[in-house]
């Protein structure tokens, strides 16, 4: 059974948020995250995802010529990695947006 976890807008005056305005995220391994990394960061506007998802990629592209197994076993590795703490990233991000767990 997935467990999730829900995050609501803090609400200026004291209210509750309103129901549609909740985000529920799965605590877990985030598929989309492991296909289509950029995509999936783009889609969820984690903006500086994206920029530090953008960077790693051009500086594993440099390092290719260098060691291609080594670098490709490290593009593998980070992928795996992405996708275990995507989740986990969205969740920082909606807490530095003002949203509250």
């Amino acid at each position: 059974m997935a467990l999730y976890t829900i995050h609501a807008p803090v609400m200026a005056d004291g209210e509750p948020a309103d129901p549609v305005d909740l985000v529920a995220i799965k605590d877990g391994f985030c598929w989309p995250a492991l296909f289509i990394p950029l995509i999936w960061t783009i889609y969820r506007r984690l903006w500086l995802v994206v920029l530090l998802l953008v960077v790693g990629l051009i500086v594993l592209a440099l390092l290719a010529p260098l060691g291609g197994l080594a670098v490709g076993g490290a593009f593998l590795l980070g992928r795996l990695y992405f996708a275990l703490e995507a989740n986990g990233l969205r969740r920082w991000t909606l807490e530095s947006r003002g949203y509250r767990l």
